[in-house]
């Protein structure tokens, strides 16, 4: 090999290394992109409604919401101890790997007063709604939010997003953004001091709509 031939694979050496570093350093970081994504999804106008409209300990809003029939059920309708109220969307890929968890919470606690609810954003509801409910064999009401009303009474900007209500005085007990494994021990315990505390203690258990629409 003459020496002009060994100044260029030299020279070749040097610019490749440097790109290559920079090439590992954007999978890197779109590979944290994607797992920070499939946490939770982000919906919204890109404005900071932090503040929200209703706060833990506050009253939550009185809704109205329907089922995928089209029939209409009010949050006062609620008999429980404990309502889980949880915002999702077949096209939330967080949301799809949470619910699972939920419908599994809801069997393990429905005797002891504590419903779910699944709103859906899906704009598209008639047909993408069913076939998930189908495959995931959901026993929770389903409901829908097409024209996402709810999740702007509620200032919702990120998906899924669950809050925990009183069946008694309709008080914000806790919201939980993003993906949660609901069987795991730290929330099933949360919920467990829900059901012993005030606001709970005197109900009976929810004999609330059934599914599905």
């Amino acid at each position: 090999m003459t020496t002009s031939q060994n100044a260029f694979r030299r020279n070749l050496l040097k610019t490749l290394i440097p790109l290559s570093s920079i090439l590992i350093i954007i999978l890197g970081a779109l590979v944290l992109l994607r797992q920070s994504g499939s946490e939770q999804h982000e919906i919204g106008d890109g404005h900071d409604h932090s503040a929200g409209v209703v706060q833990v300990g506050e009253t939550f809003p009185v809704i109205q919401m329907s089922r995928l029939d089209g029939s209409q059920v009010s949050l006062k309708d609620f008999k429980g101890k404990i309502l889980i109220l949880n915002l999702w969307a077949t096209w939330c890929e967080a949301c799809m790997v949470e619910m699972p968890s939920l419908q599994a919470l809801a069997a393990a606690y429905k005797d002891q007063g504590v419903e779910v609810w699944a709103l859906s954003l899906d704009e598209e509801y008639k047909t993408e709604v069913a076939p998930v409910v189908k495959k995931l064999n959901l026993q929770l009401p389903i409901f829908v939010d097409a024209e996402q009303k709810i999740s702007e009474i509620l200032n919702v900007e990120v998906i899924p997003i669950t809050y925990i209500i009183s069946g008694d005085s309709f008080k914000l007990l806790n919201i939980e953004e993003g993906e949660r494994d609901w069987m795991s021990a730290d929330l099933r315990k949360s919920i467990e001091a829900h059901l012993k505390g005030p606001d709970s203690q005197q109900n009976t258990p929810s004999e609330g709509p059934a599914n599905h629409g």
